[in-house]
């Protein structure tokens, strides 16, 4: 069966059914699954930690009613941006999100050049995640958005390009103080209690910039809580 983390807790299940005819091969597999174990562990309680820095923060909360963005990608988000206010205009957002192609002839339309003037990592990494959890779910108006864009452009440009109007969503709602207007109510109200659950399981709350920085290091910046 393929898996798309292989250090995921279905592949780890999977993997402890595996049984080799060397000894040295299956020693080396069960070593490898002991690590595999403790790094979900590690990753658990760290998405727990951040849960407890966020239950509480209206702009977590806000950011969590957008498609894609649960409350680690809101609080990577949040740690990066730190005041919206900063920025004058959506444009100058996207482009700290790192989500402006070069030579762009209009604010109104997305280049079909791939490359990106130089921003935050972390938030063009956030963003596009949210893109592939709308990609998955193909619902909103994301979601037909990137349908008829994957008819005319190659996959990276189509998610670039979503990506880049996803920032300018999130600049407009947060600078303005305003959950979604497509919000489902049953989805965000899931995100919600979910972000209240881990917070009760949470130990000591950390700073966001540090929780942020620790979670993203344990995953590798290639995960989201489950």
């Amino acid at each position: 069966m393929r898996y798309d983390d292989i250090f995921g807790v279905q592949a780890l299940h999977g993997l402890k059914e595996v049984e080799l005819t060397d000894p040295v091969a299956q020693h080396q597999l069960n070593l490898l699954l002991e690590e595999g174990t403790l790094y979900v562990r590690q990753v658990e309680d760290l998405t727990r930690q951040l849960a407890k820095v966020g239950a509480s923060n209206g702009t977590v909360a806000l950011l969590q009613s957008i498609p894609g963005i649960d409350y680690v990608l809101a609080l990577t988000i949040l740690a990066e941006v730190g005041d919206v206010q900063r920025f004058p205009n959506r444009r100058k957002f996207a482009a700290y999100c790192g989500l402006v192609p070069k030579n762009r002839g209009s604010g109104e339309h997305v280049g079909r050049r791939s490359r990106s003037r130089n921003g935050s990592s972390r938030l063009k990494w956030a963003l596009m995640v949210a893109v592939q959890s709308i990609r998955k779910s193909g619902k909103g108006r994301f979601g037909l958005l990137l349908k008829r864009l994957e008819k005319s452009l190659g996959f990276p440009k189509v998610m670039a390009a979503v990506a880049h109007w996803l920032a300018f969503t999130v600049y407009g709602l947060w600078k303005t103080n305003t959950l979604y207007d497509e919000v489902s109510a049953t989805l965000y109200a899931h995100k919600r209690r979910r972000l209240r659950r881990h917070a009760a399981e949470a130990p000591a709350r950390p700073e966001i910039a540090e929780a942020v920085k620790r979670v993203l290091k344990a995953t590798g910046a290639s995960g989201v809580p489950g």
